[in-house]
């Protein structure tokens, strides 16, 4: 079993830090939907080797998308960050002189796309992890 280090629950943490706005909502939803394919994996797990309960392939087929889930989401989290702070980045480029204003204004334009991409993959990839979670779902 793997236990966090006290700088992991750090950053977790300051994922929902009201004094930092470097992360924000897409952060936080990306490091939800990795929680969620985490415990997805969990149930795939202690579900293995039951009579009553699907093969084991089946639970390991689930549980290693459940960890490329979680993993990926996690980056998907720190991307949805960086992503923001190129936002803020392009922001506080100077416009002073009309070149300027068009520099600023092109590069807040890219910085923009670039924002919204990250929590669009995100948000794919935690309709994956409901798709696992449905798999999971008793049949009845």
């Amino acid at each position: 079993m793997t236990i966090a280090t006290d700088a992991e629950v750090e950053a977790l943490l300051k994922v929902v830090d009201p004094k930092d706005n470097a992360t924000g909502g897409g952060t936080a939803s990306a490091v939800a939907g990795a929680l969620a394919a985490g415990l997805a994996g969990m149930v795939a797990r202690v579900s293995r080797g039951r009579a009553d309960m699907e093969p084991d392939a089946f639970y390991d087929d689930v549980d290693k998308a459940a960890r490329r889930l979680a993993r990926s989401l996690l980056a998907g989290g720190l991307a949805d960050s960086e992503a923001f702070g190129g936002v803020m980045q392009a922001y506080r480029l100077p416009k002073d002189s009309p070149d300027d204003k068009a520099a600023r204004s092109l590069a807040i334009q890219a910085a923009l796309e670039g924002a919204t991409a990250v929590p669009l993959d995100n948000g794919e990839q935690c309709a994956e992890v409901l798709e696992l979670l449905a798999r999971l779902t008793p049949k009845h």
